[in-house]
């Protein structure tokens, strides 16, 4: 699944897509090559990381939620 199409989907489910992690974050998506800033505020607030690894399957999967 593409981001934009991962985006799409999660829009709408009625969330709210921001580029920046804060305390109002409810979930961190990570892509294959993600910002380590994001990772370790996400995780210095106790935010859920959910990893995202791109593979052959169009639908691609989620793995590893911190």
């Amino acid at each position: 699944m593409s981001r934009q199409l991962l985006e799409d989907y999660l829009r709408s489910l009625g969330a709210q897509i921001v580029k920046s992690v804060s305390s109002k974050t409810d979930l961190v998506i990570a892509g294959e090559s993600p910002t380590e800033h994001k990772l370790a505020k996400a995780r210095e607030l106790g935010i859920p990381i959910v990893y995202i690894k791109k593979e052959t399957d169009p639908e691609g999967s989620a793995s590893n939620v911190d």
